[in-house]
């Protein structure tokens, strides 16, 4: 799906329009902070290289915004000289390799791929005519822990996000200003600071933070070569988690965020004990299998840490029972707390219009979701599946995994189209018409269960297609004693392991074979 188009003049002005006019854009979508300021620093930096720097320069540049599933696609075309060093850098890329920008302009394409997901770079020349396309993609569903990283060296700052880079998603800032702007304004798992900087010192950061009462608190590391007791004193009595001597090793630092993270989210389970009366309250009671007169709904999830970003909700009517499966971006308690908000908008409109056919129903979150600004930190995809007699479902999606229905050996996904909320127009949205066939079986699942393809567009797993098949065929269950979910569940915990990566949640719906 397409979200922004534009062409730009081949100058630095030409640039700035096109950032300014991408700016907008963003700030009309409902996209992280800090994932909006990146799209525009790609921009703003590749452009700068591709004007200042070409040997040929362009005299056409167009830029382009698309959503595929869950991940943003930041598209540059140009028709100047290409740059052949990027092709042989992106595979391999680390801060000890030469960075073909890095002389010109200090930055470029480590600074790139620092903020990517995704990082590629063609060129070609058909009918003699260059044309250069870097895309750079963001994934909105990842839950990696974000660190901030604070040292006044920026050299300093890339090499310790480098160190963290294969376990977590890491922010660097250079000032205390920079630093309190990137905590404040997003979501921070940890903070790694160096304790002397250029303005100031680690305990001016504590001191900043602690009179912030808009965010959440976040366990401090502080990085310093004064080994003093009196320091160290100091700075636990400040509520430092851990005290690093330079130099730093990697190994060590990873395994320092690891623990400190693992003591946070203990800590996290204290606050979750008042969110889990309110969520259960709002999602209904988790019940393993309800019989539907032919149809039996099934359900299965787990949660990835203290707290889950999943959510169903089931609602009667006197025409059908709808089921809604909502997936929030995020973990453990700023999740939670997510989730709690949007359930209750979730709940709220389908009381208050119970008659809207699912579709309908997408539209009027999407529209209240894109027009209320203070809503625009709560982001998720949700799928709504309205079961009526004979097997007959109605289905809407808003970005979600699409449903998969599974009978004897074969399971395929089924095409439901739907943007996320607050990047799409109610046009986007379409309700899709199924019926069950005796014996058939539908599952809808969150991104947990296929973290890197279904949502955009990839094939099932082999792994999940024989689990959903085997469930599908195996004989007419007894569902109180749920043999066939726990064989399921046996499946998911060997591909996925006991303790997933992500927060996922299966619901099987089955039409009786009699």
């Amino acid at each position: 799906m397409n979200l922004f188009q534009s062409e730009a003049e081949p100058t630095l002005d030409g640039i700035s329009v096109v950032r300014r006019a991408l700016r907008r854009r963003l700030s009309n979508l409902h996209i992280p902070v800090q994932v909006s300021d990146d799209l525009q620093l790609i921009l703003s930096e590749w452009g700068a290289n591709l004007i200042t720097h070409a040997s040929m320069k362009p005299t056409k540049i167009s830029v382009s915004l698309d959503m595929k599933g869950m991940t943003l696609v930041l598209s540059i075309r140009d028709n100047g000289s290409p740059y052949p060093e990027v092709l042989d850098c992106l595979s391999t890329l680390s801060p000890a390799l030469p960075d073909p920008m890095t002389l010109e302009n200090g930055r470029g394409l480590e600074l790139l791929h620092t903020f990517s997901d995704g990082l590629r770079y063609a060129t070609r020349a058909p009918e003699g005519r260059v044309e250069n396309t870097l895309s750079f993609s963001r994934d909105l569903m990842d839950n990696r822990p974000t660190i901030l990283v604070v040292d006044d060296d920026p050299a300093l700052a890339k090499s310790y996000a480098a160190f963290l880079d294969a376990n977590f998603r890491s922010l660097t800032a250079t000032s205390l200003e920079e630093a309190q702007r990137k905590a404040t304004t997003q979501p921070v798992d940890l903070i790694l600071t160096d304790y002397h900087l250029e303005d100031g010192t680690g305990e001016t950061l504590i001191s900043l933070l602690e009179n912030d009462r808009g965010r959440l608190p976040a366990p401090l590391l502080v990085i310093t070569g004064d080994t003093s007791v009196r320091l160290k004193e100091k700075l636990e009595e400040r509520g430092v988690e851990s005290i690093i001597s330079k130099p730093v090793r990697p190994r060590e630092l990873n395994r320092l965020v690891k623990n400190a993270l693992g003591r946070s989210h203990r800590q996290q389970a204290f606050l979750l004990r008042h969110f889990e009366t309110v969520y259960r309250d709002l999602r209904g009671e988790a019940r393993e299998w309800r019989q539907l007169g032919d149809i039996l709904i099934e359900h299965l999830a787990a949660a990835r840490d203290t707290g889950s970003g999943d959510a169903v909700i089931m609602t009667r009517s006197a025409e059908a029972t709808r089921l809604i499966l909502v997936d929030m971006v995020g973990h453990g308690v700023s999740a939670q707390a997510g989730s709690v908000a949007f359930l209750s908008i979730l709940r709220t409109v389908n009381a208050l219009s119970p008659a809207l056919s699912c579709v309908e129903y997408v539209r009027t979150i999407n529209r209240l979701m894109t027009q209320d600004l203070e809503l625009s930190g709560l982001l998720s995809t949700f799928l709504v599946a309205d079961v009526l007699e004979g097997g007959r479902l109605h289905l809407a999606s808003a970005g979600h995994v699409p449903p998969i229905v599974a009978e004897g050996n074969r399971a395929h996904p089924l095409t439901v189209s739907g943007g996320l909320i607050g990047l799409a127009g109610d046009d986007d949205f379409e309700q899709v018409d199924y019926t069950l066939r005796p014996g058939e079986c539908m599952f809808l699942v969150s991104d947990g269960l296929d973290p890197s393809g279904l949502a955009s567009g990839d094939p099932l797993p082999d792994w999940l297609q024989r689990a959903m098949t085997a469930f599908a065929s195996s004989p007419e269950p007894d569902p109180a004693q749920g043999e066939r979910r726990k064989a399921l569940l046996s499946a998911i915990n060997a591909a996925l392991g006991p303790e997933p990566a992500d927060d996922w949640t299966l619901l099987a719906v089955t039409r009786s074979r009699s």
